[in-house]
């Protein structure tokens, strides 16, 4: 059976991303899903995470935002998308669209 590796762009860093959830390929009859960004930035001694709801497209297998929130366009985040792929090897590929960046960066997530 065929694994990917989990794959994280390390510039991210440099944005003040820290980490990604994600909830997963499972489809899930047209709802939409969770993306959670987690940032360096405290608050109340805590890491900020601010989430955001991804739509699907007709066959489940892409999901972005209607409208990127005011909270992450204030930390430079333009895009979002997560393309899910449930054969094997099953993972997602996210990709973040950075103000000032001419490429989407790339995180691979085994889920």
């Amino acid at each position: 059976m065929p694994d990917i590796e989990p794959y994280w762009d390390e510039r991210l860093f440099a944005h003040g991303i820290d980490a990604i959830s994600w909830d997963g390929v499972a489809a899930t009859d047209g709802a939409p899903k969770r993306i959670g960004i987690i940032f360096s930035e405290l608050v109340d001694d805590r890491r900020l995470e601010l989430e955001e709801r991804l739509f699907p497209n007709a066959d489940e297998t892409e999901y972005g935002p209607v409208v990127i929130s005011d909270a992450l366009r204030e930390r430079g985040i333009r895009d979002l998308r997560v393309e899910v792929f449930r054969d094997q090897p099953v993972h997602s590929d996210i990709y973040i669209t950075m103000e000032g960046e001419a490429e989407p960066f790339r995180i691979v997530k085994r889920y």
